[in-house]
C-alpha cells in the first residue's frame, strides 16, 4: 500500500510519534512509521529507503533526542536528496542541531509545543495536504501547453494569529517571552520568589515570606516538567527548590535560636 507521509522521530519519542501517526491517519493521510511498517525479517535500512522513496511528504518531529539521533539525520538527508518536502514539527523549546539545520534552513516549521500534541493535528494535516497537492503528478487530461499555477501551502497563507507560530527554522522568538518562560511559568515565578528570598536573607531583611512559596512553586514547576518535558523550565524549578529550601531552613533556625535566647535570658 502506498503511503502519503513518512514520520521521522527518535526512538525516545515513540509515544509522541504514535500519537501524531494516529492523528494524521484519522485525517485520512496514510502514514509510514517504524517499526510498525517494517515487515518481519526485512532489512531495516532497505525498508527505510524504500519508504522514503515512495512517500510524498516527510514529517520530522523535532525534540532534543531527535537532534542527537544519527538515524533521524540519515532519514532527513535521504528525504532532502530525493526532493521530498520536509515539514519539521517543533515539540519543545530549542533549535535544531547544525547538521539538521543544514537541511531545514530553507523550510518552515510548525510550532506544536503547547500540549497535547493532538491539538495540532489539524494544522499539521493541512500542511501535509498542501505539499502533497503541490507535488502531485499533473493530470493526464491537462491541456497541452497549460502551466498550472502552484498555490502556496495552506499553512503559509494562515491568518495573522496562525502566522505567529509559523516562522523560519532559524527563528528563536518562541524560546522565551520577557522574563517568564512560555511554557512553565510556575517554575519561573518560583525561581524569582526564591531569588528574592535569598537576596532578602543576605540583606538581613528576612526572606521567609518569599522562600516558602518559592520552594513550593519550584516543586510544582518541576512536576509540570516531569509530566511534559516539552514545557521546559527544569533548571529554574531546581534553582527555586534549592534556594527556597536553604533560605527557609536558615530562617527557621534563626527564629528557633532567637526564641531559645529569649527564653534563656528571661
Amino acid at each position: 500500500m502506498a503511503h502519503d507521509v513518512f514520520i521521522s522521530y527518535s526512538t525516545h519519542d515513540r509515544v509522541l510519534a504514535d500519537a501524531v501517526c494516529a492523528g494524521l491517519e484519522g485525517q485520512q493521510l496514510r502514514c509510514w512509521v517504524a517499526p510498525r511498517d517494517i515487515h518481519g525479517g526485512a532489512n531495516w535500512g532497505e525498508s527505510i529507503i524504500d519508504a522514503i522513496t515512495g512517500i510524498r511528504a516527510f514529517v520530522l518531529l523535532l525534540l532534543g533526542a531527535a537532534n542527537e539521533s544519527q538515524q533521524v539525520m540519515r532519514e532527513v538527508e535521504r528525504a532532502a536528496s530525493k526532493g521530498i518536502p520536509i515539514i519539521p514539527v517543533r515539540l519543545e523549546d530549542g533549535v535544531p542541531s547544525k547538521s539538521l539545520e543544514y537541511y531545514l534552513s530553507a523550510t518552515h516549521w510548525l510550532d506544536a509545543m503547547t500540549p497535547p500534541v493532538e491539538a495540532h493535528i489539524g494544522r499539521l494535516a493541512t500542511a501535509v495536504r498542501a505539499v502533497i497537492d503541490i507535488t502531485a503528478p499533473p493530470s493526464p487530461h491537462a491541456a497541452v501547453g497549460h502551466v498550472p499555477s502552484v498555490a502556496q501551502p495552506a499553512f503559509m497563507d494562515a491568518p495573522p494569529k496562525e502566522i505567529a507560530t509559523l516562522t523560519s527554522i532559524r527563528s528563536k522568538t518562541h524560546v522565551k517571552k520577557g522574563l517568564l518562560h512560555d511554557r512553565n511559568k510556575t517554575a519561573h515565578i518560583g525561581f524569582y520568589f526564591s531569588f528574592g528570598a535569598t537576596l532578602g536573607f543576605l540583606l538581613l531583611i528576612g526572606g521567609l515570606v518569599f522562600s516558602v512559596p518559592g520552594a513550593v512553586l519550584g516543586i510544582l514547576g518541576f512536576k509540570a516538567y516531569r509530566r511534559d518535558p516539552s514545557r521546559g523550565g527544569r533548571g529554574h524549578a531546581w534553582a527555586a527548590i534549592v534556594m527556597g529550601s536553604l533560605v527557609t531552613t536558615w530562617q527557621l533556625c534563626w527564629i528557633v535560636v532567637a526564641i531559645l535566647r529569649d527564653v534563656g535570658s528571661s
